[in-house]
């Protein structure tokens, strides 16, 4: 079999589009290409690739990235879009190289990759993150990841600010972390931990203080889940969530004092209250025994 015949062969079986084109003409197409945009090879074949570009401006730039490469290596990478026959745009990964080294007017040959499932999905999860952090933001919630192997965490901005720390402390060890735990939390959390890591739980809901950088401490909800394990359960990582609720506290706080209060007062008027009427009853008593000595 000489080279034409195995080129031919591998047109037929290649799962990628391939062409073939002399001065950015189509002279050789495979199945898996006219598949991809919709055209039979003989509507292909002698035309400009033009025709499979949205816009003059995405041909161009095409041009304009593959070219220099083409020069430069012999080779050349780009991702662009083509319009099919029925209208529809596809991303499409470009992969070229040249018939003949240092003789680009001679012939490129292209393989051609859809990969618009994959683009679509990574619009799909930058679009998430965005609505994540969009949350996050108006949550003032802060995230964080810890690898307990290790003890190396990581945590977003809201987390640092929390305690006070700017993104330079984004990377954390989860000693020096502890260490700004208020003392008196120290076995709350302690259990909760334990739960997680010996897989007695995969998720905690837990309260304490940590200490801000301008020395006060601040009240803090985390909820967090176990979302690794190795073979025999333990927690290998944990992500979670942050809330300062710190003013929430002190809310708390106060209005258990306002209600503690006004427990007291009420408690003493109630005294107050019942000191008079024994004071009307004894009045009472007192007028009754008049009016009986007055009739006698």
């Amino acid at each position: 079999m000489d080279s034409e015949q195995r080129f031919e062969a591998l047109l037929r079986v290649s799962p990628l589009g391939i062409g073939v084109t002399v001065g950015r003409v189509f002279h050789e197409v495979n199945a898996r290409l006219c598949d991809m945009t919709g055209y039979a090879a003989d509507e292909l074949l002698g035309q400009s690739t033009r025709m499979l570009y949205p816009t003059d401006a995405a041909f161009a730039a095409a041009g304009q990235s593959a070219y220099p490469q083409l020069d430069d290596t012999g080779s050349a990478r780009l991702q662009t879009r083509f319009r099919r026959k029925d209208g529809q745009v596809l991303d499409v990964a470009l992969s070229m190289a040249l018939l003949h080294p240092g003789e680009p007017a001679r012939g490129v040959v292209a393989t051609v990759l859809d990969v618009s499932a994959y683009c679509r999905t990574q619009l799909d999860l930058q679009a998430a993150l965005d609505r994540l952090e969009l949350a996050l933001e108006g949550g003032e919630l802060g995230i964080y990841e810890v690898d307990l192997i290790t003890g190396e965490g990581w945590a977003n901005d809201r987390y640092l600010s929390h305690v006070g720390l700017s993104q330079d402390h984004g990377i954390f060890q989860l000693g020096s972390w502890r260490s700004l735990l208020h003392p008196d939390d120290v076995e709350t959390l302690k259990g909760a931990i334990a739960d997680l890591y010996a897989g007695r739980a995969d998720r905690a809901h837990v309260e304490y203080r940590l200490r801000h950088a301008d020395g006060t401490w601040r009240w803090i909800l985390d909820r967090s889940r176990v979302y690794s394990r190795d073979a025999s359960g333990k927690a290998l990582r944990v992500a979670g969530v942050h809330l300062d609720i710190t003013e929430r506290k002190a809310a708390s706080a106060a209005l258990e004092t306002l209600n503690r209060s006004l427990e007291e007062r009420v408690a003493t008027r109630t005294v107050e209250v019942r000191h008079l009427a024994e004071q009307l009853r004894a009045l009472a008593s007192q007028l009754a025994d008049a009016e009986q000595r007055e009739r006698k």
